[in-house]
Protein backbone atom coordinates (compact mmCIF):
# COMPACT_ATOMS: atom_id res chain seq x y z
CA UNK A 1 0.00 0.00 0.00
CA UNK A 2 1.09 3.54 -0.97
CA UNK A 3 1.81 5.68 2.36
CA UNK A 4 -1.09 8.62 1.98
CA UNK A 5 1.54 11.11 2.30
CA UNK A 6 2.78 9.96 -1.75
CA UNK A 7 -0.06 8.17 -2.94
CA UNK A 8 -0.28 10.13 -6.27
CA UNK A 9 -3.62 8.77 -6.63
CA UNK A 10 -4.61 11.36 -3.60
CA UNK A 11 -5.33 15.31 -3.58
CA UNK A 12 -1.83 17.06 -1.48
CA UNK A 13 -2.50 20.90 -0.31
CA UNK A 14 1.66 21.43 -1.42
CA UNK A 15 0.59 25.41 -2.29
CA UNK A 16 -1.70 25.96 0.70
CA UNK A 17 0.81 24.10 2.97
CA UNK A 18 3.95 26.03 1.76
CA UNK A 19 1.46 29.60 1.61
CA UNK A 20 0.14 28.77 5.22
CA UNK A 21 3.52 28.18 6.54
CA UNK A 22 5.05 31.22 4.80
CA UNK A 23 2.46 33.20 6.37
CA UNK A 24 3.21 32.48 9.47
CA UNK A 25 6.68 32.77 9.59
CA UNK A 26 6.35 36.43 8.07
CA UNK A 27 3.94 37.90 10.00
CA UNK A 28 6.21 36.56 13.50
CA UNK A 29 9.25 38.10 11.62
CA UNK A 30 7.12 41.20 10.83
CA UNK A 31 6.00 41.41 14.60
CA UNK A 32 9.65 42.39 15.20
CA UNK A 33 9.75 45.72 16.38
CA UNK A 34 12.27 47.89 13.63
CA UNK A 35 12.02 44.86 10.99
CA UNK A 36 10.81 45.24 7.40
CA UNK A 37 9.25 41.96 5.71
CA UNK A 38 8.65 41.02 2.24
CA UNK A 39 6.73 37.75 1.43
CA UNK A 40 8.48 36.23 -2.16
CA UNK A 41 10.70 39.54 -3.41
CA UNK A 42 11.93 39.93 -7.05
CA UNK A 43 15.47 38.01 -7.71
CA UNK A 44 18.31 40.09 -8.63
CA UNK A 45 18.33 39.60 -12.58
CA UNK A 46 16.17 36.79 -12.21
CA UNK A 47 12.09 35.84 -12.09
CA UNK A 48 12.58 33.54 -9.47
CA UNK A 49 12.14 33.98 -5.90
CA UNK A 50 12.56 32.89 -2.30
CA UNK A 51 10.05 33.17 0.24
CA UNK A 52 10.49 35.49 2.78
CA UNK A 53 13.27 38.84 2.85
CA UNK A 54 14.13 40.44 6.47
CA UNK A 55 15.42 43.83 6.40
CA UNK A 56 16.38 45.05 9.91
CA UNK A 57 15.73 48.63 9.77
CA UNK A 58 17.34 49.40 13.09
CA UNK A 59 20.82 47.29 12.43
CA UNK A 60 21.07 43.72 13.36
CA UNK A 61 22.36 45.24 17.28
CA UNK A 62 19.37 46.50 18.32
CA UNK A 63 16.59 44.20 16.55
CA UNK A 64 18.90 41.04 17.12
CA UNK A 65 17.59 40.00 13.18
CA UNK A 66 20.48 40.17 10.29
CA UNK A 67 19.12 41.14 6.92
CA UNK A 68 18.59 37.47 5.35
CA UNK A 69 16.39 35.67 2.95
CA UNK A 70 14.53 32.53 3.70
CA UNK A 71 13.17 29.80 1.04
CA UNK A 72 10.78 27.01 2.76
CA UNK A 73 10.62 23.50 1.98
CA UNK A 74 7.80 21.27 3.67
CA UNK A 75 8.60 17.29 2.46
CA UNK A 76 7.47 13.83 3.30
CA UNK A 77 9.24 11.38 5.24
CA UNK A 78 7.46 8.67 3.12
CA UNK A 79 8.54 9.71 -0.04
CA UNK A 80 11.10 7.94 -2.38
CA UNK A 81 13.96 9.85 -1.95
CA UNK A 82 13.37 9.43 2.01
CA UNK A 83 12.85 5.76 2.23
CA UNK A 84 16.11 5.47 -0.43
CA UNK A 85 18.39 7.30 2.33
CA UNK A 86 21.30 4.90 4.21
CA UNK A 87 23.65 5.61 6.78
CA UNK A 88 27.20 4.44 7.04
CA UNK A 89 27.89 1.03 8.78
CA UNK A 90 24.19 -0.41 8.52
CA UNK A 91 23.75 2.71 10.87
CA UNK A 92 19.45 2.75 11.31
CA UNK A 93 19.05 5.31 13.91
CA UNK A 94 15.60 7.03 12.73
CA UNK A 95 16.56 9.87 14.03
CA UNK A 96 20.06 10.46 12.42
CA UNK A 97 18.25 9.11 8.51
CA UNK A 98 15.84 11.63 8.94
CA UNK A 99 18.05 14.53 9.65
CA UNK A 100 20.30 13.22 6.41
CA UNK A 101 17.61 13.38 4.18
CA UNK A 102 16.21 16.80 5.10
CA UNK A 103 19.98 18.06 5.06
CA UNK A 104 19.95 16.38 1.62
CA UNK A 105 16.89 19.33 0.83
CA UNK A 106 18.91 22.11 2.28
CA UNK A 107 21.81 21.28 0.12
CA UNK A 108 19.89 21.23 -2.59
CA UNK A 109 18.47 24.20 -2.19
CA UNK A 110 21.29 26.31 -1.08
CA UNK A 111 22.97 25.01 -4.48
CA UNK A 112 19.82 26.38 -6.68
CA UNK A 113 18.96 29.58 -4.81
CA UNK A 114 17.92 32.38 -6.71
CA UNK A 115 21.10 34.73 -7.13
CA UNK A 116 20.64 37.86 -4.23
CA UNK A 117 22.88 40.30 -2.24
CA UNK A 118 21.50 38.83 1.22
CA UNK A 119 22.86 35.90 3.16
CA UNK A 120 20.52 33.07 2.54
CA UNK A 121 18.84 30.58 5.00
CA UNK A 122 16.91 27.46 3.63
CA UNK A 123 14.32 26.19 6.09
CA UNK A 124 13.43 22.69 5.36
CA UNK A 125 10.36 21.20 7.86
CA UNK A 126 9.35 17.91 7.25
CA UNK A 127 4.86 16.90 7.19
CA UNK A 128 5.57 15.82 10.37
CA UNK A 129 7.34 18.88 11.68
CA UNK A 130 10.88 17.83 12.29
CA UNK A 131 13.46 19.84 11.15
CA UNK A 132 17.06 20.28 9.97
CA UNK A 133 20.04 21.36 12.13
CA UNK A 134 20.14 24.65 9.75
CA UNK A 135 16.20 25.24 10.18
CA UNK A 136 16.93 24.63 13.74
CA UNK A 137 19.59 26.92 14.62
CA UNK A 138 17.31 29.62 12.18
CA UNK A 139 14.49 29.34 14.54
CA UNK A 140 16.84 29.72 17.46
CA UNK A 141 18.02 33.12 16.14
CA UNK A 142 14.53 34.52 16.03
CA UNK A 143 13.62 33.07 19.32
CA UNK A 144 16.57 35.30 20.80
CA UNK A 145 15.63 38.56 19.05
CA UNK A 146 15.66 41.49 21.11
CA UNK A 147 12.03 41.73 21.53
CA UNK A 148 12.54 38.95 23.95
CA UNK A 149 13.98 41.71 25.97
CA UNK A 150 10.82 43.25 26.26
CA UNK A 151 9.69 40.06 28.44
CA UNK A 152 11.47 40.58 31.76
CA UNK A 153 10.10 44.02 31.66
CA UNK A 154 6.68 42.69 30.79
CA UNK A 155 6.85 39.88 33.13
CA UNK A 156 8.04 42.59 36.04
CA UNK A 157 5.02 44.45 35.81
CA UNK A 158 2.56 42.18 35.19
CA UNK A 159 3.88 40.45 38.86
CA UNK A 160 3.52 43.82 40.39
CA UNK A 161 0.24 44.30 39.30
CA UNK A 162 -1.53 40.76 40.40
CA UNK A 163 1.05 41.18 43.70
CA UNK A 164 -0.95 44.82 43.95
CA UNK A 165 -4.37 43.14 43.02
CA UNK A 166 -4.15 40.42 45.65
CA UNK A 167 -2.55 41.14 48.53
CA UNK A 168 -5.59 43.15 49.90
CA UNK A 169 -7.25 39.47 49.26
CA UNK A 170 -5.00 37.35 50.25
CA UNK A 171 -2.80 39.36 53.45
CA UNK A 172 -4.87 42.25 54.07
CA UNK A 173 -3.04 45.30 55.59
CA UNK A 174 0.15 44.01 53.60
CA UNK A 175 0.72 47.14 51.23
CA UNK A 176 -0.03 50.90 51.49
CA UNK A 177 -3.21 52.22 49.36
CA UNK A 178 -0.38 54.63 48.03
CA UNK A 179 1.44 52.09 46.20
CA UNK A 180 2.80 53.06 42.43
CA UNK A 181 3.02 50.96 40.04
CA UNK A 182 5.75 51.06 37.10
CA UNK A 183 4.15 50.05 34.05
CA UNK A 184 5.41 48.15 31.56
CA UNK A 185 5.69 50.96 29.24
CA UNK A 186 7.68 52.62 31.82
CA UNK A 187 10.11 49.95 32.40
CA UNK A 188 10.66 49.68 28.70
CA UNK A 189 11.70 53.76 28.06
CA UNK A 190 15.19 52.77 27.63
CA UNK A 191 14.64 50.21 24.88
CA UNK A 192 12.59 52.78 23.06
CA UNK A 193 14.99 55.29 23.49
CA UNK A 194 18.21 53.05 22.20
CA UNK A 195 15.71 51.96 19.73
CA UNK A 196 14.86 55.11 18.32
CA UNK A 197 18.82 56.41 18.11
CA UNK A 198 19.41 53.41 16.10
CA UNK A 199 16.58 54.21 13.59
CA UNK A 200 17.92 57.79 13.25
CA UNK A 201 21.17 57.23 13.32
CA UNK A 202 20.72 55.25 10.03
CA UNK A 203 18.28 57.73 8.42
CA UNK A 204 19.45 60.81 5.68
CA UNK A 205 18.68 63.99 7.46
CA UNK A 206 15.37 64.23 5.30
CA UNK A 207 14.42 60.69 6.58
CA UNK A 208 14.97 61.57 10.04
CA UNK A 209 12.84 65.00 9.82
CA UNK A 210 10.20 62.83 8.51
CA UNK A 211 10.11 60.22 11.62
CA UNK A 212 9.68 63.02 13.99
CA UNK A 213 7.07 64.80 11.82
CA UNK A 214 4.88 61.68 11.58
CA UNK A 215 5.42 60.83 15.70
CA UNK A 216 4.23 64.31 16.22
CA UNK A 217 -0.12 64.61 17.20
CA UNK A 218 -1.11 66.42 14.07
CA UNK A 219 1.40 63.91 12.12
CA UNK A 220 0.06 60.60 13.44
CA UNK A 221 -3.65 60.94 14.42
CA UNK A 222 -5.17 60.44 10.77
CA UNK A 223 -3.78 57.04 11.19
CA UNK A 224 -6.59 56.10 13.78
CA UNK A 225 -9.13 58.44 12.73
CA UNK A 226 -12.71 56.30 11.78
CA UNK A 227 -14.05 58.00 8.49
CA UNK A 228 -17.43 58.46 10.08
CA UNK A 229 -18.43 61.17 7.67
CA UNK A 230 -16.78 63.36 4.33
CA UNK A 231 -14.54 65.08 5.95
CA UNK A 232 -13.10 62.19 7.45
CA UNK A 233 -12.38 60.15 4.59
CA UNK A 234 -9.48 59.51 2.15
CA UNK A 235 -9.08 57.91 -1.14
CA UNK A 236 -6.95 55.16 -2.25
CA UNK A 237 -4.69 57.10 -3.34
CA UNK A 238 -4.55 59.39 -0.27
CA UNK A 239 -3.86 56.17 2.06
CA UNK A 240 -1.35 54.57 -0.66
CA UNK A 241 0.97 57.76 -0.76
CA UNK A 242 0.33 58.56 2.92
CA UNK A 243 1.63 55.20 3.62
CA UNK A 244 4.80 55.21 1.27
CA UNK A 245 5.52 58.80 3.39
CA UNK A 246 4.88 57.55 6.66
CA UNK A 247 7.36 54.17 5.96
CA UNK A 248 10.03 56.22 4.64
CA UNK A 249 9.26 54.70 1.47
CA UNK A 250 9.45 58.01 -0.91
CA UNK A 251 9.00 58.12 -4.55
CA UNK A 252 10.16 55.12 -7.27
CA UNK A 253 12.19 57.39 -9.65
CA UNK A 254 15.19 58.48 -8.41
CA UNK A 255 14.78 61.75 -10.04
CA UNK A 256 12.12 63.64 -10.70
CA UNK A 257 9.98 63.89 -13.87
CA UNK A 258 8.95 67.01 -13.60
CA UNK A 259 11.74 68.84 -13.15
CA UNK A 260 14.72 66.48 -13.46
CA UNK A 261 16.43 67.04 -10.52
CA UNK A 262 17.55 64.29 -7.81
CA UNK A 263 14.24 62.89 -5.71
CA UNK A 264 15.39 63.45 -2.60
CA UNK A 265 12.83 62.65 0.22
CA UNK A 266 10.69 65.62 0.61
CA UNK A 267 10.93 66.80 -2.90
CA UNK A 268 7.44 66.58 -4.10
CA UNK A 269 6.67 68.92 -1.70
CA UNK A 270 9.04 71.79 -3.27
CA UNK A 271 9.55 70.88 -6.69
CA UNK A 272 8.43 74.23 -8.71
CA UNK A 273 7.36 72.22 -11.37
CA UNK A 274 4.79 70.46 -9.46
CA UNK A 275 0.97 72.09 -8.74
CA UNK A 276 0.61 72.50 -4.93
CA UNK A 277 -2.60 73.12 -3.11
CA UNK A 278 -0.94 76.39 -0.72
CA UNK A 279 -4.39 78.18 -0.43
CA UNK A 280 -6.60 75.13 -0.13
CA UNK A 281 -4.77 73.88 2.42
CA UNK A 282 -4.44 77.23 4.29
CA UNK A 283 -7.69 78.07 3.90
CA UNK A 284 -9.07 74.77 4.66
CA UNK A 285 -6.52 74.66 8.17
CA UNK A 286 -8.14 78.07 8.90
CA UNK A 287 -11.61 77.27 8.50
CA UNK A 288 -11.35 74.11 10.79
CA UNK A 289 -9.80 76.27 13.77
CA UNK A 290 -12.25 78.90 13.01
CA UNK A 291 -15.48 76.62 13.65
CA UNK A 292 -13.61 74.48 16.71
CA UNK A 293 -13.23 78.29 18.16
CA UNK A 294 -16.44 79.07 17.45
CA UNK A 295 -18.18 76.63 19.20
CA UNK A 296 -17.09 77.71 22.47
CA UNK A 297 -19.80 79.69 24.02
CA UNK A 298 -19.43 83.09 24.79
CA UNK A 299 -16.74 83.45 21.66
CA UNK A 300 -17.48 85.75 18.65
CA UNK A 301 -14.93 84.43 16.29
CA UNK A 302 -13.85 86.53 12.57
CA UNK A 303 -11.71 85.16 10.00
CA UNK A 304 -9.17 87.46 8.35
CA UNK A 305 -10.67 90.96 10.03
CA UNK A 306 -9.34 93.81 8.45
CA UNK A 307 -6.86 95.46 10.24
CA UNK A 308 -6.03 98.56 11.89
CA UNK A 309 -5.18 101.35 9.03
CA UNK A 310 -3.85 98.70 6.93
CA UNK A 311 -5.23 96.13 4.11
CA UNK A 312 -3.49 92.97 5.53
CA UNK A 313 -5.86 91.04 7.99
CA UNK A 314 -4.40 88.22 10.09
CA UNK A 315 -6.20 84.96 9.56
CA UNK A 316 -8.44 84.46 12.90
CA UNK A 317 -9.62 86.93 15.33
CA UNK A 318 -11.09 85.71 18.26
CA UNK A 319 -13.16 87.78 21.17
CA UNK A 320 -14.48 86.89 24.15
CA UNK A 321 -17.97 88.49 24.67
CA UNK A 322 -18.13 87.27 28.88
CA UNK A 323 -14.46 88.07 29.33
CA UNK A 324 -11.55 85.56 29.46
CA UNK A 325 -12.82 84.52 32.78
CA UNK A 326 -15.72 83.36 31.58
CA UNK A 327 -14.86 81.50 28.51
CA UNK A 328 -10.99 80.47 29.15
CA UNK A 329 -10.31 82.66 26.27
CA UNK A 330 -8.78 85.79 26.37
CA UNK A 331 -9.15 88.54 23.00
CA UNK A 332 -6.48 87.70 20.29
CA UNK A 333 -5.56 87.18 16.29
CA UNK A 334 -3.95 84.57 15.10
CA UNK A 335 -1.99 84.19 11.76
CA UNK A 336 -1.58 80.53 10.00
CA UNK A 337 2.15 79.42 8.17
CA UNK A 338 2.44 75.86 6.81
CA UNK A 339 5.65 75.35 5.29
CA UNK A 340 7.45 71.84 4.22
CA UNK A 341 10.74 70.91 6.43
CA UNK A 342 12.07 70.02 2.61
CA UNK A 343 12.33 73.75 1.48
CA UNK A 344 15.98 75.27 1.17
CA UNK A 345 16.15 77.46 4.20
CA UNK A 346 14.79 74.57 6.53
CA UNK A 347 17.65 71.93 4.95
CA UNK A 348 20.01 75.20 5.44
CA UNK A 349 19.00 75.29 9.04
CA UNK A 350 21.86 74.33 11.26
CA UNK A 351 22.55 73.56 15.25
CA UNK A 352 25.06 74.83 17.19
CA UNK A 353 28.42 72.39 18.43
CA UNK A 354 27.48 69.85 15.08
CA UNK A 355 24.26 69.23 16.78
CA UNK A 356 22.30 67.18 14.16
CA UNK A 357 19.21 66.41 16.29
CA UNK A 358 16.26 66.00 13.62
CA UNK A 359 13.63 67.09 16.33
CA UNK A 360 15.73 70.38 17.70
CA UNK A 361 16.22 71.15 13.85
CA UNK A 362 12.89 71.33 12.59
CA UNK A 363 11.79 73.21 16.00
CA UNK A 364 14.39 75.74 15.32
CA UNK A 365 13.50 76.32 11.72
CA UNK A 366 9.68 76.53 12.79
CA UNK A 367 10.61 78.85 15.19
CA UNK A 368 12.36 81.05 12.85
CA UNK A 369 9.21 81.56 10.48
CA UNK A 370 7.00 81.68 13.37
CA UNK A 371 9.54 85.24 14.62
CA UNK A 372 8.96 86.47 11.06
CA UNK A 373 5.59 86.29 11.52
CA UNK A 374 5.69 88.59 14.58
CA UNK A 375 8.02 90.91 13.47
CA UNK A 376 6.07 91.79 9.93
CA UNK A 377 2.55 91.15 11.74
CA UNK A 378 0.08 93.82 11.17
CA UNK A 379 -0.95 97.02 13.27
CA UNK A 380 -3.63 95.21 15.63
CA UNK A 381 -4.72 95.97 19.19
CA UNK A 382 -5.14 92.62 20.30
CA UNK A 383 -2.23 90.25 21.49
CA UNK A 384 -1.04 88.42 18.22
CA UNK A 385 0.29 84.80 18.27
CA UNK A 386 1.46 82.45 15.12
CA UNK A 387 0.58 79.32 14.25
CA UNK A 388 3.28 77.25 12.45
CA UNK A 389 2.39 73.97 11.02
CA UNK A 390 4.57 71.68 8.82
CA UNK A 391 3.14 69.21 5.63
CA UNK A 392 4.00 66.57 8.14
CA UNK A 393 1.73 68.20 11.05
CA UNK A 394 5.12 68.97 13.22
CA UNK A 395 4.16 72.32 15.50
CA UNK A 396 6.70 74.93 16.76
CA UNK A 397 6.66 75.22 20.68
CA UNK A 398 4.72 78.52 20.60
CA UNK A 399 1.92 76.75 18.54
CA UNK A 400 2.17 73.77 20.79
CA UNK A 401 1.00 76.66 23.72
CA UNK A 402 -1.63 78.11 22.07
CA UNK A 403 -3.31 74.44 21.22
CA UNK A 404 -2.89 73.74 24.61
CA UNK A 405 -4.82 76.77 26.00
CA UNK A 406 -7.29 75.69 23.48
CA UNK A 407 -7.92 72.55 25.01
CA UNK A 408 -8.27 73.72 27.98
CA UNK A 409 -11.73 75.46 26.72
CA UNK A 410 -13.32 73.60 24.19
CA UNK A 411 -14.88 70.46 24.91
CA UNK A 412 -12.91 66.81 24.48
CA UNK A 413 -15.06 65.72 21.46
CA UNK A 414 -14.40 69.40 19.78
CA UNK A 415 -11.16 69.64 20.04
CA UNK A 416 -10.25 65.91 19.01
CA UNK A 417 -12.82 66.20 15.45
CA UNK A 418 -10.31 69.66 14.75
CA UNK A 419 -6.96 67.90 15.06
CA UNK A 420 -8.61 64.75 12.83
CA UNK A 421 -9.59 67.01 10.81
CA UNK A 422 -6.60 69.23 10.62
CA UNK A 423 -4.34 66.17 10.47
CA UNK A 424 -6.45 65.12 7.11
CA UNK A 425 -6.05 68.44 5.83
CA UNK A 426 -2.49 68.62 5.70
CA UNK A 427 -1.62 65.14 4.86
CA UNK A 428 -4.26 65.58 1.40
CA UNK A 429 -2.20 68.48 0.78
CA UNK A 430 0.90 66.72 1.05
CA UNK A 431 0.12 63.98 -1.00
CA UNK A 432 -1.38 65.93 -3.67
CA UNK A 433 1.60 66.31 -5.58
CA UNK A 434 3.35 63.14 -4.58
CA UNK A 435 3.80 60.64 -7.61
CA UNK A 436 3.02 56.81 -6.50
Amino acid sequence: MHPPKVCLQRRFRRVARHEGAKHIMGQALASTPGTRVRLEPLGHQTSRRNDIQVFSLLGSQATGLANAEYDLTVVSLANKDARATKLPNQDSDPSRLVNKYLDSVADHKVRHRPTSNLPFHPIVLSLGGMMNGSTTKVFASWKRTRQTRYAPHAYAAASEAADTTLAPILTPGSLPDSTQLITQHQRCQEIFAGNKEALLGSLTPEQAKAMVKASSKLGRVWVTTIPFQPSLRLTDFEVTAALQLRTLAGEREAHCTNCGEANFFGHPEVCLQRKFRRVARHEGAKHIMGQALASTPGTRVRLEPLGHQTSRRNDIQVFSLLGSQATGLANAEYDLTVVSLANKDARATKLPNQDTDPSRLANKYLDSVADHKVRHRPTSNLPFHPIVFSLGGMMNGSTTKVFASWKRVMTRGTYNLMLKRLSLCLLQARVRSFEL
